[in-house]
């Protein structure tokens, strides 16, 4: 394993509670990048030196090495910087798919989220025109800024943007809030939940091929807050 990210799924599972739970014993990590150290005779997709991607969840990234097969892995370009390797398959690949899958999206359409870390980074550089809510906390200038920089055209308080007068200016063709849990809205607005599960959907369509397009093609590239080496 070259590089393995900690993500809240993995958590999840080292506590039991996620809805794939591995073998045990077992070892934590669902996404990270590895490079191909040996094949087996039989092996004819994948070569020495080949760096790869777990092809679905639970594979366990925490380690130094593993020995599987290769319809476990996924090759993916070496030219891809190693950070965004190792992160490519579940927060990049959610907000991918909430881009895609709810409702057609076209330049100039104008979109909103709440903030939510990681999957909000991917989502706000894929996006079109974006607006940001989030809530005041003191380090909302130094936020602001962080939103811009990595894609966000404007970003308002909640208390912001509840002001009528945004409602003439900004109409969005899609809206999630990732942190709302309120029914009034649903209800009075005719407005629709929709849940999905991203290690079921990766399973059904080819989603790597499409971010290491857009990574390599610089329209994404999710910022590193922190790494250690192990």
């Amino acid at each position: 394993m070259l590089a393995a990210p900690i993500n809240p799924a993995d958590i999840n599972m080292v506590q039991g509670s996620y809805a794939i739970l591995p073998s045990l014993p077992a070892v934590g990590g669902n996404e990270g990048v590895a490079e191909v150290e040996e094949v087996g005779a039989k092996v004819d997709r994948l070569k020495l030196g080949d760096w790869v991607v777990p092809s679905d969840a639970g594979f366990g990234t925490w380690r130094t090495v593993a020995v599987c097969a290769e319809t476990s892995l996924q090759r993916i370009p070496k030219k891809l910087p190693l950070a965004m390797a190792a992160m490519l398959s579940v927060n990049p690949c959610t907000a991918l798919r909430m881009l895609r899958d709810f409702v057609p999206l076209n330049p100039g359409n104008v979109t909103i989220t709440s903030s939510n870390d990681d999957i909000n980074d991917a989502y706000l550089i894929f996006q079109l025109i974006t607006l940001q809510f989030c809530y005041y906390r003191p380090e909302l200038e130094a936020m602001v800024a962080q939103l811009k920089a990595i894609g966000a055209d404007h970003v308002f308080t909640e208390e912001e943007l509840r002001k009528p007068a945004l409602n003439d200016v900004f109409k969005p063709r899609l809206a999630l809030n990732l942190d709302s849990s309120g029914t009034y809205a649903l209800i009075f607005r005719n407005l629709h939940i929709r849940g999905f599960w991203i290690t079921q959907w990766k399973k059904d369509n080819a989603h790597v091929r499409d971010l290491v397009t857009l990574t390599l093609g610089g329209k994404l590239k999710i910022e590193l807050r922190g790494a250690m080496q192990v």
